[in-house]
């Protein structure tokens, strides 16, 4: 674009899938309990080689689920310009989005106790109208440069404006 300056640009950090991968185990390791359960609550008992590849499938999902965010994360693109904060990223679903500084509302930082063993944390921008992020800034190993650049260019925005 003509008259953009970009301040910042950045991706999430390659640890933000081994975050990501411990975050998507909660979810495979229910549903292992879950076959586990109907397993031991049957009233005829299946084959022990049926609940394993039960399991092994429940694994097999869970690693191409891996293999999936590993390429995700290569996709997402963020930055911070003179004219507002772009997201682009997706594999199956492409996405670009840009918020201009007079529809930002809010800019938040979060950081999971995972994240926080591998020093990443999230930066959320949101508009007004939305109860959850318009824009998110997943696996950043620093945050607050981005942050920093959107609040003072939020300070530019006049009132009216806002």
């Amino acid at each position: 674009m003509a008259n953009e300056k970009i301040f910042w640009k950045g991706e999430p950090s390659p640890v933000a899938v081994v975050s990501w991968a411990i975050g998507q185990l909660k979810l495979f390791l229910i549903l292992i309990g879950i076959v586990l359960f109907l397993y031991i609550g049957s009233a005829t008992e299946p084959a022990l080689d049926t609940l394993l590849m039960y399991i092994a499938g429940i694994g097999g999902l869970y690693f191409l689920s891996v293999i999936y965010s590993f390429f995700l994360r290569k996709t997402y693109k963020y930055s911070v310009s003179n004219r507002g904060v772009t997201f682009e990223g997706g594999i199956i679903n492409k996405q670009f989005k840009n918020i201009p500084y007079h529809k930002i509302t809010d800019v938040t930082k979060s950081q999971s106790i995972i994240q926080r063993l591998f020093g990443i944390s999230d930066l959320h921008i949101q508009t007004a109208g939305t109860s959850f992020p318009e824009i998110s800034f997943l696996g950043l190993k620093d945050p607050d440069t981005p942050r920093n650049y959107i609040l003072q260019m939020l300070e530019k925005v006049p009132a009216q404006q806002k």
